[in-house]
């Protein structure tokens, strides 16, 4: 099979063997894996540097390896450094597919259903790729595997970015979304989405509640965005959208994005500025 990877600054697509699907894990062939300029271009730029330059970057990184000169020695540091910098890394870390097969140790996911996949080193570009089960999701039938892979990624502000969440929460069929903020001069306010269209004719008994954690940009601590949902059939159908849609947001962390502090990007729909 086809996999993508980079050596020496330098992308190559390799011919390998197939991965082997472990008791835990749910052999994936990919129909599309999401590329990250951010992350990849870094990965990239960063293999086409000498070691020492990349020791160099950081503190954290000249420590280290200080303490493993001290423990191995000058020269073994050296030609490890070397190593590392010759081996091929494998690119990717969030795809779309088709399950082939699923390990034994696996109840959740069947043969046939459409994935999708994250994790460095798990959901790469490759035509087939192995992936622990806690990093499998299966997708609604009302998500597409592009939607999957690829919407967040279109968001750089975190007005995109809620637009992306009010997105994907529509296409899951969730009913309604609340995410209570704090402005920069300590006001709250919240962000509400709410399906748009006529409310099931259900009672509040099908009804399901989910607070999922989003970390604040600013303190590090954990906002609570509020997710509103109704049984479609089974409560395990349910639990696999909210599966999903936790996965694109744990993927795509609000932390990422760039801080605006000026220009229509901080403008909510009623003129009032948008978290910061």
């Amino acid at each position: 099979m086809k996999q993508v990877f980079v050596g020496k600054g330098t992308i190559v697509v390799e011919d390998v063997s197939p991965p082997v699907c472990g008791n835990n894990e749910v052999l994936v062939a990919n129909a599309y894996s999401a590329i990250s300029i951010g992350t990849e271009l870094s990965i990239i730029r960063n293999r086409k540097g000498s070691p020492l330059a990349e020791v160099l970057k950081s503190s954290a990184s000249m420590k280290k390896a200080m303490g493993y000169v001290r423990k191995k020695g000058i020269k073994e540091a050296v030609t490890t450094a070397r190593e590392l910098q010759e081996t091929m890394v494998a690119l990717g870390y969030s795809s779309a597919g088709i399950a082939v097969a699923v390990g034994k140790r696996i109840v959740d996911i069947n043969v046939g259903d459409r994935v999708a996949c994250a994790g460095g080193g798990k959901a790469n570009h490759a035509e087939v790729v192995a992936v622990p089960r806690n990093l499998v999701a299966v997708i609604p039938d009302a998500v597409s595997f592009e939607e999957a892979a690829l919407h967040f990624r279109r968001a750089a502000t975190f007005e995109q970015w809620w637009q992306a969440v009010s997105t994907a929460a529509g296409k899951m069929e969730f009913w309604t979304l609340n995410l209570p903020l704090v402005n920069r001069d300590g006001t709250s306010r919240a962000l509400n989405w709410h399906h748009d269209g006529d409310s099931p004719d259900r009672g509040p008994e099908g009804l399901i509640q989910v607070h999922v954690p989003v970390r604040d940009r600013r303190s590090g601590s954990s906002l609570r965005l509020r997710i509103e949902l109704y049984r479609d059939g089974s409560l395990e159908s349910a639990g696999r959208r909210v599966a999903l849609f936790t996965r694109l947001i744990d993927e795509h962390d609000i932390n990422n994005l760039r801080i605006e502090r000026r220009g229509l990007e901080n403008v909510g729909g009623d003129g009032a500025p948008l978290y910061l």
